[in-house]
């Protein structure tokens, strides 16, 4: 998964040139920033919560409201720069890109409370599959980043939505 996400910096370099790998550069600083943020450290607690404490709902609960906690990081972060549009577009994309990964690992945290590794190796295999796939061939047909990103956006909503959610027991 994760040499799948830096092949991504490598076909932008190779196929969109130095300008959209620095804009991209900068949405992956900023961006992964604010996925440790959306992750607020939960992993440990979900996974040790073997009394179950707390439940799916208000684990997912805080889940989402860290999301929006880095989503109000972004808006103020965008608020203070000076960006041109391209360089907002992509920096939105790339972070709501990185929100739908952290929604993923909650569940992720789920399965492997109970047991479940298999389904969240499925869904990363999955997800690197139709990341690599499915950027490598919408950078080759439009040459445009925000379309990459957006692409890679629906992909992760679709694994998350179609696999990771139906597989939570």
């Amino acid at each position: 998964y994760n040499l799948a996400i830096w092949f991504l910096s490598a076909l932008i370099l190779r196929m969109l040139g130095a300008t959209m790998s620095g804009y991209y550069a900068v949405a992956t600083s900023i961006g992964n920033t604010l996925y440790a943020v959306a992750l607020w450290g939960m992993r440990s607690f979900i996974v040790s919560d073997q009394k179950k404490e707390f439940t799916f709902d208000e684990y997912f609960g805080a889940r989402l409201a860290s999301i929006l906690i880095s989503a109000a990081a972004l808006l103020i972060t965008l608020l203070f720069t000076h960006y041109d549009s391209t360089q907002v577009i992509i920096l939105v994309l790339y972070s709501l890109f990185k929100f739908s990964e952290a929604l993923i690992e909650v569940l992720d945290c789920f399965m492997q409370q109970q047991k479940q590794m298999e389904i969240n190796a499925r869904s990363m295999i999955l997800r690197s599959g139709l990341f690599i796939a499915g950027f490598w061939l919408i950078l080759a047909a439009t040459h445009s980043l925000t379309a990459g990103l957006a692409g890679i956006l629906l992909c992760s909503l679709a694994v998350f939505f179609f696999y990771n959610l139906r597989n939570v027991r």
